[in-house]
């Protein structure tokens, strides 16, 4: 998805990507925000629960059908809680995806931050790849004057964290901009 993030890049654009339509649908950010990235822990995908959460995920759909097409009804039918709460978490997190593109178009920054933070929650209390730290970071960015809302970003178990503020906040970390996309060299 990194990759696909950097050749379809559009200026000052979010980018919803439909893995299953194989569609890219851009949405214009806002000006008076900033987006800001910060480093909060190392982590190690390769010896990290990350491929425990992806099969965890397919026992799932094994129940249940494609995740990214599940309905919270069909979810019921799942009956060990940590596969139940892990495909909980994805089918959410589709949603939330969509509910916070939306939010965008409608300059609705507050209801956006809101979705980052429920995001970080369920990544942590569903999906569990968050960390105390992680948590800590979220929370405390979460609490500055400014700010909409933070979530964990990446795979899980550390990592950097996002943070969706207005323009004029002070906020330590990396501030980044959507840029259009990379190009090859000839």
């Amino acid at each position: 998805m990194d990759q696909l993030a950097v050749t379809s890049g559009i200026r000052d654009h979010a980018l919803v990507i439909d893995c299953h339509e194989l569609t890219i649908s851009p949405v214009q950010l806002p000006n008076d925000i900033k987006i800001v990235v910060q480093f909060i822990a190392e982590r190690k995908l390769k010896s990290s629960s990350y491929a425990e959460r992806v099969a965890q995920c397919k026992m799932a759909e094994e129940v249940v059908g494609p995740l990214r097409l599940a309905k919270f009804s069909s979810l019921a039918s799942i009956t060990d809680q940590t596969i139940f709460r892990r495909a909980r978490h994805v089918v959410s997190e589709n949603q939330r995806v969509r509910d916070f593109a939306e939010m965008l178009r409608k300059g609705d920054l507050k209801s956006a931050g809101q979705l980052m933070i429920d995001s970080h929650n369920s990544l942590d209390h569903d999906f569990a790849t968050s960390t105390p730290q992680m948590n800590a970071a979220v929370a405390t960015a979460s609490l500055q004057p400014g700010v909409f809302g933070a979530r964990m970003t990446g795979g899980g178990f550390g990592g950097c964290i996002v943070i969706l503020a207005d323009a004029t906040a002070k906020i330590d970390g990396w501030q980044v901009r959507a840029v259009n996309a990379a190009s090859q060299l000839d």
